[in-house]
């Protein structure tokens, strides 16, 4: 909660498309090589379908050596897909009123 990256990745992304036209449970697909040559696959999304008082970018990718991408968000969340899912949301404008982010 800090907002100090603990890990970082370098290397190239690919993506099929947009992620913002990623606005479903299944997301875009894309592929990370690492600057080491590690292959990684995910998928991104710019959404607000999963709670309306939010918005942004949301992306899961599969732990390194796993051969596709997360089947969707759901299955990313409950780790059923050796994946990890990272979101980076802000309040809606409709809600900045009373929208707050805390740490537990």
């Amino acid at each position: 909660m800090s907002g100090k990256a603990k890990k970082t990745l370098k290397g190239k992304m690919k993506c099929t498309k947009k992620c913002s036209e990623g606005k479903s449970l299944s997301g875009v697909p894309f592929t990370f090589t690492t600057s080491t040559g590690s292959i990684m696959h995910g998928i991104c999304g710019y959404t607000d379908q999963a709670q309306a008082e939010t918005t942004g970018l949301m992306w899961a990718i599969s732990d390194d050596g796993v051969a596709t991408p997360p089947t969707d968000f759901d299955s990313a969340m409950l780790n059923t897909t050796n994946s990890s899912v990272y979101t980076y949301y802000q309040c809606a404008s409709y809600k900045k009123g009373i929208c707050a982010f805390t740490a537990p």
